[in-house]
């Protein structure tokens, strides 16, 4: 009986040796583990900080090109406003030159009948003219 008992103890001792050693090589290959995912991490890590830098990167640039065209933006707007105070002056100044115009026509019409009328007085003092050198003539 006793050898029985000291056969299990031999068997239980191996069994822990063995047990002991799967121990240690699971601890070993934990640590190896432990390390590579450490290291992928600091990996992944790196290059999750390079892809945010570049996100930055593209996030200012995209920003940058913002103002610059909420800046054309404004100047647009600003010059739209003032094209559009042109304008205005514009159709002021040629309702004032249709004005100038019209009355410009008028005149003309109205210098065209002087004429006309100088010419028939004209006329007449000719005609008159010619009767007087008549009875000038006559007289003489």
């Amino acid at each position: 009986e006793i050898d029985d008992q000291r056969s299990f103890l031999d068997k239980m001792e191996n069994d822990l040796t063995e047990s002991r050693k799967i121990y240690e090589n699971l601890k070993a290959s934990s640590a190896v583990a432990l390390s590579r995912i450490s290291q992928e991490h600091h990996v992944d890590k790196s290059k999750f900080a390079v892809q945010l830098e570049r996100f930055q990167k593209h996030i200012d640039e995209v920003t940058f090109h913002r103002e610059t065209l909420k800046q054309e933006l404004n100047s647009c707007k600003l010059e739209i406003s003032l094209l559009r105070v042109k304008k205005d002056e514009s159709v002021k100044e040629i309702e004032g030159l249709k004005s100038s115009e019209e009355e410009n026509e008028k005149k003309f019409v109205q210098l065209e009948q002087s004429f006309i009328n100088l010419k028939n007085e004209s006329g007449e003092i000719s005609d008159e003219l010619g009767k007087l050198r008549r009875k000038y003539t006559e007289m003489v």
